[in-house]
């Protein structure tokens, strides 16, 4: 993510609606035009709940939250299928990982 403002931001927490909370190290006071990558892991839902967009909040410092929804392209959405887990025998299908860039929250 990025702070496009002159004054600092404190990032509190991060969370997604398909992996839950982030694994990046919070709390973090972004300078200005400073910018900052969050990581998410978990299991991927089932196909048939996933869609092609996926909702990230932010906590910042002053108590205000930020909510985005980031639409996945055909690229990005095919990746995600490919690294989906097969819940019919619990395994995960190639143990691949996904990567989006979040910088417009």
């Amino acid at each position: 993510m990025v702070n496009s403002g002159r004054s600092e931001v404190d990032v509190e927490a991060a969370w997604t609606n398909w992996l839950g909370a982030t694994v990046s190290d919070l709390p973090h006071r972004m300078k200005g035009g400073s910018s900052k990558n969050l990581v998410f892991k978990g299991l991927l839902p089932p196909l048939q709940y996933g869609g092609n967009i996926i909702t990230v909040q932010v906590g910042l410092g002053s108590g205000r939250n930020v909510l985005k929804q980031i639409r996945l392209n055909e690229s990005q959405q095919g990746q995600l299928s490919a690294s989906r887990i097969d819940h019919h025998d619990e395994r995960s299908t190639d143990g691949r990982s996904a990567t989006f860039p979040v910088e417009e929250v």
